[in-house]
């Protein structure tokens, strides 16, 4: 038996009104995973499994509500939960495009054939995302994920070769 990969998306925040619409904080606020007929799967809830009914792009915030949620009562339990897509429900992305999620784990070799460390988070900030990088010793390098840094990314090896700068060193 198989189990279908999950993919940490984001989080439910606060309520929303009284008729059972709920925040979320995604991890990739442009994600265009949040759209009626999508299931997310809620961490400590059961059902864990919950189709979105109605989606509200705000200035700050995506506020969706469930199916079969009409209260307030029915989505307080959700917050501060993690929600969770199957890996199948992810878009196929473009060929210099990559999920956060298959970055991590990946070993960092600069251009000489050295290897780094390994990729133990990706941040994304405004600009550019960032790999943390950790060492054996377990020191953090962070490296921005751009052209400049990055000379290519081989996902079958799980390996993102770089140009290491010398103020890393």
């Amino acid at each position: 038996m198989t189990t279908k990969q999950k993919i940490f998306v984001g989080v439910l925040g606060k309520t929303k009104g009284l008729q059972g619409w709920i925040r979320i904080h995604l991890h990739n606020p442009d994600s265009a995973l949040m759209t009626p007929g999508t299931v997310l799967h809620v961490e400590n809830h059961h059902p864990s499994a919950l189709e979105i009914e109605e989606v509200s792009h705000q200035a700050k915030a995506i506020v969706v509500r469930f199916k079969n949620f009409t209260e307030i009562s029915n989505v307080e339990p959700l917050v501060s939960q993690k929600i969770f897509v199957y890996r199948d429900q992810l878009p196929e992305l473009d060929g210099q495009e990559y999920y956060h999620v298959d970055l991590e784990g990946c070993t960092v070799v600069d251009e000489n054939q050295q290897h780094r460390g390994k990729i133990a988070n990706v941040i994304s900030t405004s600009a550019n995302d960032v790999l943390s990088v950790i060492d054996e010793n377990g020191a953090e390098t962070l490296i921005p994920f751009v052209k400049a840094f990055i000379e290519r990314v081989d996902l079958t090896k799980k390996t993102v070769f770089v140009t290491w700068p010398k103020v890393f060193s």
